[in-house]
Formats: structure tokens, C-alpha cells, sequence
């Protein structure tokens, strides 16, 4: 048999399945979900901002950076035939009524969860000791959260 990543010709009995603990399974899961639940607010904050450097921040910094991490964590799942979680709507965009949110209030809970993902990339990279590729992917995703809290910050 002769075995080319996941890809095999032979038996399929005696083809090397790709191998992820329980641990970094979970962490995979979880950080997906965290990622559509985040980006779906994000997305529904968007259509209340007023600020055109708080909906530039939103749309660069955040949901550009956010969307290739969910696409590599989908098909971490998928190499790993295991389930995804359910996907928020593609989109959310409505008219929204004005002055209900404010743009302050978006920031902070934008930052908010920069923060809170700093600490959760850097729990994943913690939990990922089996699997060097799920490792160094968590380590990507942190440096990209690192810099868009950075530009938060200034």
C-alpha cells in the first residue's frame, strides 16, 4: 500500500489514520463554536457602528482574520471526521434602529473578546502536546490575536 498524506492506494484496512487525542479534539470543537458565536456578534455589532474606524477595525481586524481560522478549523474537524458544530447564518445585516447601541459599547465588547480569545488560543496550544500541526496552528491563531488586540489597544 502506498500512503500519501490521507490519500492511500491499497487496502484501506491497512492506511494510517490521522490521530488526535480526546483533549484536542474538544479544544478544536470549542474554538470553532467560540469563533461562530463570536463572529455572528460581530456581525450584528457591525450594522450598529457609526464609527468609520470602529467598522473598519470590525471588518479588517476581526471578521478578515476570523473567517480563514474557521474555514482551517472546519477542515481540521473534517480530516479528523469528526462532527462540526451547528454554523451561524452566513450573514447578518438588517437595518438597525439608531442610537440603540452605541459605538463604545461595540468596542468594549469587541475587546472583551479579544481578550478572552488570547487566553483561549493560548489554552488550546497548552492542550495540543499529541499533535504538533493542531499545535502550531493554535500558535498562528494566537500571534494573529495578539496583533489585532495590539491595534485595539493603540
Amino acid at each position: 500500500m502506498v500512503q500519501i498524506g490521507n490519500m492511500h492506494i491499497g487496502q484501506a484496512e491497512s492506511a494510517v489514520r490521522p490521530k488526535i487525542t480526546f483533549g484536542e479534539a474538544n479544544i478544536v470543537w470549542e474554538n470553532l463554536k467560540g469563533r461562530y458565536d463570536l463572529l455572528e456578534s460581530v456581525q450584528f455589532m457591525y450594522n450598529y457602528a457609526h464609527d468609520e474606524d470602529l467598522k473598519n477595525f470590525i471588518k479588517i481586524k476581526v471578521i478578515t482574520v476570523m473567517l480563514p481560522q474557521i474555514e482551517s478549523l472546519e477542515k481540521i474537524l473534517l480530516k479528523y471526521q469528526l462532527p462540526l458544530p451547528p454554523r451561524p447564518p452566513k450573514d447578518v445585516n438588517f437595518q438597525p434602529y439608531i442610537g440603540v447601541i452605541t459605538d463604545e459599547y461595540i468596542f468594549r465588547r469587541i475587546f472583551s473578546s479579544l481578550q478572552d480569545f488570547l487566553s483561549v488560543c493560548a489554552e488550546a496550544i497548552k492542550i495540543s502536546v499529541f499533535n504538533d500541526e493542531l499545535r502550531e496552528t493554535f500558535y498562528d491563531y494566537l500571534m494573529e490575536k495578539i496583533e489585532a488586540f495590539d491595534y485595539a489597544c493603540e
